[in-house]
């Protein structure tokens, strides 16, 4: 049996076995324990072993617990948006958590390359909303919505991970400490402030997600925690639409209502969130079809069934040009039927634009 504890350093650790799973690889490090690409032998199929580090497991019991909490939190729901966990399993004295091996990269790394345009913006988002429904319907708040969090599959498919600071219903509270600038940034405000928190801070952490996709920056910044912190709390960020001129003023008025600072003001439910989204979606594919419909409409117009708008008619060396309208008495004038067929002169002929 390989020794864990000191598996976040110890590169001889890959290729061991835990239990019937064989590391593959090192995949990420965190605050409370090391991931792993693993095999597992018994349903041969790839699997992320979270292995909480001994270390933390021996000197916090909080870090344990929460590890505790973000398996059975995870565990509890059945959602293709959210990570999957397969078992939390313990072996002497080692505790881990066996979950979906996830072929892809975080949405952090998507973002640094600036390849999101509009549209796939508006996808990430609602698959994440709707990842985070599905958690707030068993009544679990993710607490920790954050770029790093959320997985981009290589098949374009969103999926939230890490619920290690989950609440579940009124379970117990664990304060995170440690605490990174970067997870500050999509804090809330009542989060800052130490007060209860229920699923309206995650919409605040998806709605400053929102914001980054939209803009390439978060509307709350500050060289160090503290500022970020007083701008979370007093500054209201800057409107999407005067960063990003491809915004639409709907999607800004989605992620100002996201941010509201005020419980009350803010969405109150998620589900509200998806509805706003899927009917931008909506009006933007109209619009996309819009030119379609119009191609069709003037097609209409210039059918031969129809009056046609205007005729060019060849008179010998003279053109004149006539409007459909004006042209039965000019015709009927010169004692002449409509339409023409000939004039009796060689160079007589009639066009239509």
């Amino acid at each position: 049996m390989v020794n864990w504890r000191n598996a976040s350093k110890d590169t001889e650790s890959l290729g061991k076995r835990l239990l019937h799973y064989q590391i593959v690889e090192k995949i990420g490090e965190g605050g409370m324990g090391t991931v792993y690409k693993a095999h597992d032998s018994k349903l041969q199929r790839d699997v992320a072993v979270k292995l909480l580090s001994h270390r933390t497991a021996a000197e916090s019991p909080t870090e344990r617990a929460r590890f505790e909490i973000e398996a059975r939190a995870a565990a509890a729901l059945n959602h293709s948006n959210i990570a999957t966990i397969h078992a939390i399993e313990e072996v002497e004295d080692e505790t881990f958590i066996v979950m979906e091996y996830i072929d892809g990269r975080e949405l952090k790394d998507l973002l640094a390359t600036g390849e999101l345009d509009a549209e796939r913006v508006m996808d990430i988002a609602t698959e994440i909303a709707e990842g985070l429904r599905a958690a707030h319907d068993k009544g679990i708040v993710h607490r920790d919505i954050k770029p790093s969090n959320i997985m981009v599959t290589a098949d374009g498919k969103i999926k939230i991970t890490d619920f290690g600071l989950a609440k579940i219903g009124a379970g117990m509270n664990l304060t995170k400490s440690g605490t990174t600038v970067g997870t500050v940034s999509y804090m809330s405000p009542e989060q800052v402030r130490g007060e209860p928190v229920d699923r309206r801070s995650d919409i605040w952490s998806f709605g400053v997600v929102l914001y980054e996709m939209l803009t390439s920056q978060r509307p709350f910044g500050g060289d160090h925690e503290q500022a970020v912190l007083y701008s979370i709390l007093n500054v209201e960020p800057k409107p999407v639409s005067t960063v990003s001129m491809r915004t639409s003023d709907r999607i800004g008025k989605v992620v100002s209502k996201a941010l509201e600072k005020n419980l009350d003001a803010r969405y109150q439910s998620i589900a509200d969130v998806i509805a706003d989204l899927r009917s931008i979606q909506k009006e933007a594919l109209d619009q996309s079809q819009e030119p379609k419909s119009n191609l069709g409409k003037k097609a209409l117009r210039r059918s031969p069934n129809r009056i046609l708008e205007r005729k060019r008619c060849v008179l010998g060396s003279q053109f004149y040009l006539l409007r459909a309208s004006r042209a039965t008495p000019i015709w009927s004038s010169l004692g002449l039927p409509w339409p023409i067929r000939s004039l009796g002169h060689s160079r007589t002929s009639r066009v239509f634009s």
